[in-house]
């Protein structure tokens, strides 16, 4: 982690009261997505009546790829509607053909997953399946131990399994006219926003304040990372070292991935 001197703490600041702010967008202003779930009463042991929460986000700026990638977000619930918006949805206008899991743990005991079973459920849906295991608990900056900063790496090092997991794939994945990719976690709010934050910095070279910004065009109210100012750290971390260290590291390691694979027979 970079240390966490006054220009970070102000980088921080800054960007938890956008967020903050966007949060309190009048209701009528608000996207219909973001309205539906705030009428929505959860029940976090059970999926079953979750509303679909799918959403595509658009990087405020791309490079060009080989072939598009579209981006979307969500909860356990856009899992779970996966069978119905992949034929049509008015949700989304593409669809998905990754999927990337934040929230292992969750994922195996939750009531309301399909009976088959998740990994069976993405193989009938043709969709390439990652999962990742990575904690979601509140942290404090100054707290007695090292548990913010330990969490803060402990993302980072899941950002970088990630990237290296889904461009090893992409690069190897049958030619389509585009790629759909989802990202989500148990609320599609904290892990899976983050983590598509930081593909969106290693994958089009956007700066951590666009990212975000992505996130809030979508999802104004999505409020990501509340108490949780380890998440802040991590991704200006990660967009700071992302030239330097970060990007030619995973290179590397997908090109190792990519000798190690064996061609067809």
């Amino acid at each position: 982690m970079e240390p966490y001197d006054d220009a970070m703490s102000i980088a921080c600041a800054s960007l938890q009261r956008e967020i903050e702010r966007c949060s309190k967008l009048p209701t009528e202003d608000q996207p219909a997505l973001d309205k539906l779930l705030a009428e929505h009463v959860y029940h976090f042991g059970d999926i079953s009546d979750w509303p679909n929460d799918i959403c595509e986000i658009s990087p405020t700026k791309t490079v060009p790829l080989e072939k598009p990638e579209i981006y979307f977000l969500g909860s356990l619930a856009a899992c779970a509607h996966l069978a119905t918006h992949q034929a049509e949805t008015p949700l989304i206008s593409h669809s998905v053909s990754v999927t990337l899991s934040f929230c292992r743990a969750e994922m195996q005991r939750i009531r309301g997953q399909p009976e088959m079973g998740w990994k069976s459920w993405f193989q009938n849906l043709q969709i390439r399946w990652f999962v990742f295991d990575l904690d979601d608990p509140k942290t404090r900056l100054h707290d007695a131990t090292s548990f913010c900063e330990d969490m803060g790496n402990a993302w980072l090092s899941c950002w970088m399994e990630m990237c290296c997991t889904l461009l090893q794939h992409l690069s190897q994945a049958p030619t389509r006219d585009e790629r759909g990719i989802l990202f989500h976690c148990f609320g599609g709010v904290n892990r899976s926003s983050a983590a598509l934050c930081a593909w969106l910095i290693f994958r089009h070279g956007l700066t951590t304040e666009e990212a975000v910004q992505s996130l809030l065009a979508a999802r104004p109210t999505l409020c990501p990372w509340q108490h949780r100012p380890h998440v802040f750290w991590a991704l200006y971390t990660w967009e700071k070292n992302q030239d330097r260290v970060i990007r030619p590291r995973i290179l590397a390691e997908v090109r190792q991935m990519s000798d190690s694979t064996p061609g067809p027979a």
